[in-house]
């Protein structure tokens, strides 16, 4: 990515800016960035990124509180996610130099440069559908790397072939490097689980629709099969958290629809607040929630001020001890 920035955006940025635009490939983070505007350096620490969606503002949020000198750089930022690191007075550039900074002295905001062309990266089995569910096993737990690959692939139940093929992928983008001693060393799981989170949005969250409802009468009186759904999404923090009544319900479940229909009182809806997920994992003996993981996504997917409480206090107390 750092080639691309050098090669395109760069270039985009000087033409746009009629001052001089130093970059320093090195820093505590990725690089970085000093425009100079009547004799003062203004410098931006570099924080790189493939794509930029609101599902990250949380951490950028905070990435900005521990350097508020830090400038997002992404290949694509979403137009949703601008506006809200904007409201945040969070900086940012995008590839095709669209900048948004706010500093003493010096306040840019290009928001009219055309996309750039896509670009088709060849694919990576680490984050195809089989692969996102073998990933949601390892950022639950980095020791299962060092398990066997039949181990693994039972867990995450998938066939043994995907996952030297699962492991290359993650080799290829950085995030597993081969340590000295032998075995695999993790690299940079927060962004990992980014990653992760993006592509289970895109890739395999949709392969597990199994339907929309709406409910009838309270959620809480409709306990769900042991062994076959769980609770995932608000009903899931309220359960964990004894959190503000649910507004969405997730559930995962290996369930048919013509039982979720009558066993739980649902009615068919578009735009009923219970979308139903095919169950991806085996759950443990009377589990009732999601591992937190799921979630911690789920919350973040959905967005909003009501659920930042408590998918921050699935971060801390859950996810952020196994990255």
């Amino acid at each position: 990515m750092e080639d691309h920035f050098v090669t395109i955006t760069l270039p985009r940025l000087r033409e746009m800016l009629p001052f001089p635009i130093e970059w320093h490939p090195y820093g505590p983070l990725d690089g970085e960035l000093r425009i100079i505007h009547h004799g003062i350096s203004h410098k931006l620490l570099v924080s790189q990124h493939p794509e930029v969606r609101p599902l990250q503002l949380e951490r950028l949020t905070q990435l900005n509180a521990d350097h508020p000198n830090v400038l997002i750089m992404a290949d694509r930022i979403t137009s949703d996610a601008k506006e809200a690191l904007r409201n945040r007075k969070v900086a940012y550039l995008e590839a095709n130099g669209n900048i948004f900074l706010d500093q003493p002295g010096l306040f840019l905001w290009v928001d009219s440069q055309p996309p750039l062309p896509f670009r088709r990266e060849v694919r990576n089995r680490a984050f195809t559908k089989t692969g996102l569910k073998v990933l949601f096993h390892l950022l639950q737990d980095a020791s299962l790397i060092e398990r066997t690959q039949r181990e693994l692939a039972e867990l995450a139940g998938v066939a043994l072939g995907n996952i030297p093929q699962v492991i290359q992928g993650l080799r290829d983008k950085g995030y597993l490097t081969s340590k000295k001693e032998g075995g695999l060393a993790w690299q940079n799981r927060e962004e990992l689980l980014q990653r992760w989170m993006i592509a289970y949005e895109n890739t395999l969250r949709p392969s597990l629709m199994r339907g929309r409802y709406r409910l009838q009468g309270d959620w809480t009186e409709a306990p769900l099969t042991t062994g076959m759904s769980v609770w995932g999404g608000d009903a899931a923090a309220d359960l964990l958290f004894n959190h503000a009544e649910p507004q969405h319900f997730v559930p995962y479940t290996l369930e048919a629809p013509g039982e979720l229909l009558t066993k739980y009182r649902l009615l068919p809806s578009e735009e009923g607040e219970l979308t139903a997920l095919e169950l991806f994992w085996n759950p443990p003996a009377q589990a009732k929630t999601a591992p937190p993981l799921l979630v911690y996504t789920e919350l973040t997917l959905t967005g909003g001020k009501y659920n930042e409480e408590p998918a921050q206090a699935l971060y801390e107390q859950y996810i952020l001890p196994n990255l």
